[in-house]
């Protein structure tokens, strides 16, 4: 039978929804700063097409190993593939990079929030957003993605309301002709680092075996392309609007595009604080799923410790960064944060699934007790075990 607890079950819609949000989250503040800055206003769109190229490649791995796993939960079929031992140490990784993620959004989110728009931000704001992250983490992923497909036709209208006027007033003529540029700039850090940004696959990677369907790698990249078209456009809108000189001197070009910007009919005149709150709600639903799957297996491997112990440990750590949002980060620290945290996504989102999608032969998984062995002690295929599942209705004689 299906080993996937009920609060596990979502919908194809709501996984789509989930990997839309992460998938965007807040690279359209951050990344035309970092690229710009370091390749110049003119070649950074050459950093999104090394995004796009990262998405389609660690969604393409995710929703192959979300196929191959599903009914089964995520860390017995991993434990299965790669032995008890490397096993933990790559799910260990993940957990890792999972509870990092979360404060790091929330921080990067609130910084950028503060430096350019708004000054004196309520306190309470990060509070909220880790309170309501931890909330949905514990209730699982049924409760994100119920809020998730709530907040979906608000965060839709908005991002229409955002993005049209930029685009309407740019002139992407600025970038012709192409011979001018350096093609060399694709190997240097920011574009490297970006190849992580388009980060849905994360979450498909985890949550894709709980789908009620087998999750449809047509469809996962298609959304996974749409983030990527928005966050191309923050990238090379401002460029087009403003020129490459005036954009090189802005610190979040793409703020300052959306603030010069407005729908004539629209009750407000500018659309920056409108698209500070899209934004918001982006960021409870990143927070919250990426606090979920770091929960989920910190719960996993260390199965020792008493029940929602390292919930409490979470939450506090949480709150210490919640209260660090209210500090304004150096760029400095932002871009190395950024860096790091993205290249360690290429590494243990896209290569690492990479490779266990071609551990086609040693598709092994548990069925009971310990993770990663059987009753006996060993390994059990997972396709031997779905034949002696018991079929209902089924008379022997």
């Amino acid at each position: 039978m299906n080993d996937l607890p009920v609060r596990w079950r979502i919908s194809s819609g709501q996984m789509l929804l989930l990997i839309f949000a992460m998938s965007l989250c807040v690279t359209p503040f951050a990344l035309p700063e970092l690229l710009i800055s370091a390749l110049g206003a003119r070649p950074a769109w050459l950093g999104t097409v090394a995004a796009l190229g990262g998405a389609l490649w660690g969604t393409t791995a995710a929703a192959a190993l979300a196929r191959r796993f599903h009914g089964r939960p995520f860390d017995q079929c991993v434990i299965g593939l790669l032995g008890p031992y490397v096993g933990r140490v790559y799910l260990a990784g993940l957990a890792a990079l999972f509870l990092t993620g979360a404060p790091a959004q929330l921080v990067a989110f609130t910084s950028v929030v503060r430096q350019e728009l708004l000054p004196f931000l309520p306190g309470v704001a990060p509070f909220m957003a880790v309170a309501v992250g931890l909330y949905l983490a514990r209730s699982g992923p049924e409760a994100i993605g119920r809020l998730a497909a709530a907040l979906a036709p608000i965060v839709a209208a908005g991002l229409l309301v955002i993005y049209v006027p930029p685009v309407v007033r740019s002139h992407f003529g600025v970038f012709l002709p192409l011979r001018g540029l350096a093609w060399r700039q694709w190997w240097s850090e920011p574009v490297v680092a970006a190849a992580g940004t388009i980060r849905g696959f994360l979450c498909l990677l985890v949550l894709g075996p709980a789908v009620a369907r087998k999750p449809s790698a047509g469809r996962t990249v298609a959304v996974a392309v749409l983030a990527w078209a928005l966050v191309a456009a923050a990238v090379v809108v401002p460029v087009a609007i403003f020129d490459a000189p005036l954009v090189e001197q802005m610190a979040l070009p793409f703020l300052s595009s959306v603030s010069t910007t407005t729908w004539g009919w629209l009750p407000v005149r500018e659309l920056a604080p409108f698209t500070v709150l899209i934004w918001y709600a982006i960021t409870l639903i990143v927070v919250a799923t990426y606090l979920w799957m770091g929960l989920w297996l910190l719960e996993r491997l260390l199965p020792f410790l008493p029940r929602r112990g390292p919930l409490w440990v979470v939450a506090a750590a949480m709150a210490v960064a919640a209260a660090a949002a209210s500090t304004e980060l150096s760029e400095p620290a932002f871009r190395a944060m950024f860096m790091a945290w993205n290249v360690a996504v290429v590494g243990l989102g896209v290569l690492a699934p990479t490779g266990l999608c071609l551990l086609r032969g040693a598709g092994r998984t548990p069925r009971a007790g310990r993770p990663g062995q059987g009753r006996e002690g060993g390994h059990v295929s997972w396709r031997a075990a779905a034949r002696r599942r018991p079929v209902r209705g089924r008379v022997a004689g």
